[in-house]
Order: structure tokens, then sequence, then C-alpha cells
């Protein structure tokens, strides 16, 4: 009987460690999932040494950039539409769009996700804030096939972008990097097209934005000016351009960047921010399309999602206006507070605490919602 019982607890073990490194390469990921169309596919394949004016020059300076990123798109088979459960379904038509009495059709708001976060957190932000904001406003960043709340944006106006980046696993610093490339991309795109908008604003799939807040904020600043609204995360320190130490690993920051104006630089974190037009012009050698994975490469040690501050800041010597109001998942907003609720800008979804309201655990961003818009069918 003991060998019996160590042999069924050695096949549990091997079977469990077996399954989980298949998972984390990616072969068990996704495959229950129906693949269809997408509405829209981007490209940064084959771009990679592809256009001198976008390569990383040996000598590490960035050359200016004299053409746009030739990505690529692909129109989608109509008529295919991917069922979710029940629950997907009932919550798809709580969407109900709000109108604001101030005007924010000058800011580009630009929202990044994954398809394994399109249920749990696309779908809460599509029936909240995303109905208080214009759906040509607004892009989301994704990657895979359509399903059902992509196919209900793309209904509805919003623009749906699905990158084809490297997945080698279900994260990593260049698909990351690959998405923030076709991510800013599309900003320049809209500015060569014509479209005027003052303002771009990055938001991460879990936070909340209090749109009325928003407005407010970008009204109080110069968009002809450089002008970068965050809230400063890195506490008491600054990150050095040459060899500060952080979290037991050395990071060379701006070192390959002669043109920085700091070795020392902040930046606001990664889920939120915004950035002035005419800083995003400043910024376009170094963010748009396949300039920004060039940039990632040149500061090797930097996250995607903070990079763009780091250049603000680090190389072209721009500094970051602190907005407390900006609140992310690094911070711990007080239980209840509704006067505090109703003035933030932003908040993380999965750190809202309204126990009074009527929707509880990940759903209190409902209570949130409802807080600012009582007048929703749904909040009554």
């Amino acid at each position: 009987k003991k060998r019996v019982f160590v042999a069924v607890v050695f096949v549990w073990v091997v079977g469990t460690v077996t399954t989980y490194y298949l998972y984390s390469r990616g072969h068990l990921q996704n495959v229950t999932n129906v693949k269809f169309p997408t509405a829209m596919r981007l490209s940064l394949k084959g771009l990679e040494n592809t256009s001198p004016t976008t390569s990383v020059p040996q000598t590490g300076q960035q050359q200016e950039l004299t053409s746009t990123s030739a990505l690529t798109t692909a129109q989608p088979t109509p008529g295919r539409t991917k069922i979710g459960s029940q629950e997907q379904e009932q919550r798809l038509v709580m969407a109900e769009r709000v109108e604001l009495a101030s005007d924010g059709s000058d800011i580009y708001i630009s929202v990044l996700t994954t398809p394994g976060y399109h249920d749990s957190r696309l779908s809460r932000q599509y029936i909240t804030w995303m109905q208080t904001v214009h759906p040509k406003q607004v892009q989301v960043v994704t990657e895979g096939g359509e399903d059902m709340w992509t196919e209900a944006l793309t209904r509805a106006g919003y623009q749906v972008v699905y990158c084809d980046c490297p997945r080698d696993s279900s994260k990593t610093q260049r698909m990351m990097c690959c998405k923030g490339g076709v991510q800013f991309d599309h900003w320049y795109q809209a500015r060569d097209a014509g479209a005027v908008y003052n303002w771009y604003c990055h938001f991460d799939d879990d936070i909340y934005v209090n749109t009325a807040a928003l407005i407010q904020l970008t009204q109080k600043y110069d968009h002809r000016q450089d002008q970068y609204l965050g809230k400063w995360k890195r506490l008491s320190e600054q990150i050095y351009g040459n060899s500060d130490r952080i979290s037991g690993w050395t990071a060379p920051g701006l070192y390959n960047y002669p043109e920085r104006k700091h070795d020392t630089y902040r930046y606001a974190n990664g889920p939120a921010y915004c950035i002035s037009a005419n800083l995003m012009n400043r910024l376009e050698k170094y963010l748009r399309g396949q300039n920004f994975v060039n940039s990632c490469n040149r500061a090797q040690a930097v996250m995607d999602d903070v990079l763009p501050g780091v250049i603000i800041e680090g190389v072209l010597g721009v500094e970051i206006t602190d907005i407390p109001e900006i609140t992310d998942q690094l911070d711990s907003p007080p239980n209840d507070d509704k006067s505090w609720y109703k003035h933030q800008i932003t908040v993380a979804t999965g750190k809202i605490l309204l126990s009074s309201g009527k929707y509880y655990g990940w759903d209190m961003v409902l209570s949130y919602h409802c807080l600012l818009y009582p007048g929703v069918s749904w909040c009554k």
C-alpha cells in the first residue's frame, strides 16, 4: 500500500508540474477559445532593420523619423460573434450612455489590455466609464481574435486594435514593447489624418476613469506646451541613469542615450498618465511604431510602461507634474469615503472600497460608477 501511495503521489506531482510548464509556455492557453477574424490587425513583424530612419545607430544617437511605420491592417469577416456566458450576456446589456456637460473631445484615450482580461476587466470598463466618452476618442489595444466584448466595442464605434506581436511567453518585454509601439502609432496616425487631439492619455484595463475630472485636469494645462501629467510613484528615490540598484539588479537606464538632459529622472507609474500634444510631437522619434521597440532596446532595464516617462524626464528634460488624484494599484483608497472617490481622476478597479454600495467584490466599480452617475438605470 505504501508503494502504491508513493506511485500515485509521484504521478500527481509529475502531471501537475508538466501541466504548469505547458501552461506557462502558452501551449495550454486559450485551447477552448474560438478564433475569429480580427477587426484590425497590426503587425510590427519584419520592421526590424528595414528602415535606416528607425534603426538603432551604433553611436547610440536616435535618428530623426522621416516616414510612418509600415503597419498592415485586415478587415474582419462579418457576422461571426463569439457567444459568452449568460452572466457576460447580461452584463453586456448594462452599457448605458452618459452625456457629460463638459467637452472632452480633445482627449485621445488609449487602453491596453489582453484577451485574458476581456471578461473580467475590459467588460467593466465598457459598461462604466467608457460610456461617458465618445467612442471615436477611445482605442483599445489587445491581441488575439474577436470575442463578445471586442465585438461590442467595435459595433459601438470604439477603435479595437489587434496587435500581431511575438508571444513567446504570456508577458514578455519584447511583446509589451511591440504593443506599446502600436499603441502610440495610432495617435500619430490620427494626427496625420487631420484629427485634432490635444492630449494623449494612457490607462490600463483595470483603471476606472472619472472622465469629468479628467477633462477638468486637462483644461488646467496648456497643451501647446510640454506637459506630462501623472502621479510620481518612485516614492523618495530617483533612478539614476547609469548604475542605480533597483530591486536587486542594475538598471543601465539612459546610458545609451547620449542626448539625455539628466542622469536622474522620475516618472509616473505606468497604469495612468497624460501627455500634451506638443510633447507627443517631440516624442515621435522615440515612441512611434518600431521607434518604441528601439527605445526599449536602448533602455534595456526600463519597463515598457514607464519608459515614456523616463524618456520625457531623462532624455528631453521635461519634468512630470505630480497629480495626486491619479491613483492606481499601488494606492490604498479609503473605505466608503464618497467625497474622496468623487474627486479622484483614476482609481484601480480592484482597490475600490465602497461597501455601502449596491455591488460587491470586483463589481464595486459599478458602485463607483453609480456614485458618480446615479441616474444610470441599473444604479436605481
